[in-house]
């Protein structure tokens, strides 16, 4: 019987080994960096009327009202999250809604976001 070349034997050792797929485990140069968010920037905030049953009772303090603004800066939604009573709420909540912002931005593209606006009352 023949001997086996070299060049045989390697072929057979390579044949038999079993193969492993490499991965590639560093990063991806096009993995997404964190979105850069920017919030809604307040053009026109109109103070609300002091109400007529809060002077009577000479109410202080400050209501924060939790807005919802749009696309186009227009307030969508508003609602109290900090409460000094309901005239100085109702008063708050309507001023609120009549708010002018910038828009918040993600990556420079307007989208909705929430924000806060504190609305003082005093007599």
């Amino acid at each position: 019987t023949p001997t086996p070349t070299a060049a045989q034997l390697l072929s057979q050792q390579v044949s038999s080994q079993s193969t492993t797929p490499v991965v590639d485990t560093a990063k991806k140069e096009e993995e997404k960096k964190p979105a850069m968010i920017v919030a809604p920037q307040p053009i026109k905030i109109i103070q609300p009327a002091y109400p007529e049953s809060a002077k009577k009772i000479s109410a202080e303090g400050t209501v924060f009202v939790e807005v919802i603004v749009g696309k186009d800066g227009k307030v969508i939604s508003a609602k109290v999250i900090k409460s000094l009573n309901s005239a100085c709420d109702e008063a708050a909540i309507g001023a609120a809604l009549k708010a002018i912002f910038k828009p918040g931005t993600s990556d420079g593209v307007p989208i909705e976001m929430k924000t806060t606006i504190p609305y003082r009352f005093k007599p």
